[in-house]
């Protein structure tokens, strides 16, 4: 497995999502954007040795789609989590919390079932194939 540092525009487009949905007690914009690069230094100097940079806070705007959301979400996650401290950290518990807001923003999420009922398989429902 190797690691990157992933750019300031990487995580100020996860910062600006979570903006729009902050929850009680989440940080804001500049807290969170340190929290998150501090995790991906911290990740790099675990990973490689090198002495990691202090994380700054940082605010900016860019705005991304839902799936770009997501998916810069986990590559963040995967470039932090060689970070022996990663587990339990405040920085993967913001990066969980973020990805489920932006799961629970897709369309057809909120009217989608919660259970796929018993006998479903049995009356004619799409077959997903993985």
């Amino acid at each position: 497995m190797s690691a990157f540092l992933v750019s300031d525009d990487h995580i100020t487009a996860i910062c600006c999502f979570a903006d729009k949905c902050r929850g009680a007690g989440f940080p804001q914009h500049g807290k969170l954007f340190q929290v998150l690069k501090q995790a991906n230094l911290n990740a790099l100097t675990d990973r490689y040795g090198d002495p990691a940079e202090e994380a700054a806070e940082k605010v900016g705007r860019l705005d991304l789609e839902l799936v770009e959301i997501l998916k810069a979400a986990q590559c963040l996650e995967y470039q932090c989590c060689d970070w022996d401290q990663w587990d339990g950290s405040d920085a993967e518990k913001y990066l969980r919390w973020i990805k489920n807001a932006a799961v629970g923003r897709l369309p057809g999420y909120a009217e989608a079932n919660w259970e796929v009922p018993a006998g479903a398989a049995r009356y004619g429902r799409r077959q997903v194939i993985l």
